[in-house]
């Protein structure tokens, strides 16, 4: 798609020309075609294929066309290119900013940085943990308040669900789950204290599931989850912060 808009000026050099040309994927080429003094592209008013994002990720370029008489070119030199954002539009006037291709030189580089905890979400893609595997099925036993619930799960270590979730399937709170902020034995029972008091107190039978939570260290993720092999911590690498 072009669209070329030409001031002849007379100089040493004769005749010059200033051409606007935008090339878009999204868009046919072709010359841009004037009906009834309305641009068009692809026989669609030009405000209309902005509004409808037809214009997202053109390529503005800018050139000077140099002519010895009207429509005979003897060279084009470019002066600019840039990528189209629409910046407003709307009546007859249509604000687009160009950016140049400099910009993607801002994006953070390394994509991947390290860190001394592991960066993946635990039980996410990266992880690669199956949630469900790790859910283990009881009861609401008591609720000391609506800060700490005991729960019919067979006790692991103390902090074993640490940084976990508790997820209500029956009662007040069904379809609710809580964050855990620790979690210990309680005569062969596990008592959770929850990140955040809940709406409402369980009562005595309502169903829930629990699952252990991870700190990202590599010894947790080997010695608890088994999954030393997918953890990118970098333990040894200095912090930024870190003066030497």
């Amino acid at each position: 798609m072009r669209r070329r808009e030409q001031r002849n000026t007379q100089g040493r050099t004769g005749r010059a020309a200033m051409v606007l040309a935008a090339e878009n994927r999204t868009i046919g080429s072709g010359e841009n075609k004037k009906s009834g003094g309305e641009d068009k592209i692809g026989g669609v008013p030009i405000m209309r294929v902005a509004h409808s994002g037809g214009m997202d990720g053109s390529r503005l370029t800018l050139s000077r066309c140099f002519m010895r008489s009207p429509g005979e070119v003897v060279g084009v030199v470019e002066l600019f290119g840039g990528y189209v954002e629409i910046k407003s539009g709307g009546g007859l006037e249509l604000q687009l900013e160009i950016k140049s291709a400099v910009r993607w030189l801002n994006v953070d580089f390394p994509l991947q940085k390290y860190y001394p905890n592991c960066p993946w979400s635990l039980y996410g893609t990266g992880c690669g943990l199956n949630i469900e595997n790790w859910k283990k099925d009881g009861i609401v036993v008591s609720a000391e308040s609506a800060s700490v619930v005991t729960v019919s799960v067979l006790s692991e270590e103390d902090g074993y669900y640490n940084e976990g979730g508790a997820e209500f399937i029956t009662g007040d709170l069904a379809g609710l789950t809580a964050p855990i902020r620790r979690s210990w034995d309680s005569s062969g029972n596990t008592k959770l204290e929850l990140l955040m008091p809940l709406a409402a107190l369980p009562s005595y039978g309502d169903q829930v599931k629990i699952y252990p939570g991870c700190d990202k260290s590599p010894a947790t993720c080997e010695n608890k989850f088994n999954n030393y092999l997918r953890n990118r911590a970098a333990p040894f690498v200095p912090l930024k912060e870190t003066i030497v």
